[in-house]
């Protein structure tokens, strides 16, 4: 399981910093808030705010309802 997401953070990282732009908004289920919170602080090197999902969304790591979105 580990292994898997280390290979989705290195993709997700790689499309994040296309044509020199970085993403500002991770959305995240329940289940995976602690691993977009990881992710976030990794790349922004900041703490994120973290608010309910407005819109629906899906969640980055698994493609469920996404519950809260984590911004810059």
């Amino acid at each position: 399981m580990q292994e898997r997401f280390g290979l989705w953070i290195t993709k997700c990282y790689t499309e994040r910093t296309k044509n020199g732009r970085t993403c500002t908004m991770i959305a995240a289920c329940e289940e995976h808030i602690e691993l977009a919170l990881d992710v976030a602080v990794d790349e922004w090197e900041t703490a994120p705010i973290v608010e309910q999902a407005k819109e629906p969304r899906t969640c980055q790591f698994c493609e469920e309802k996404a519950v809260y979105t984590l911004t810059k």
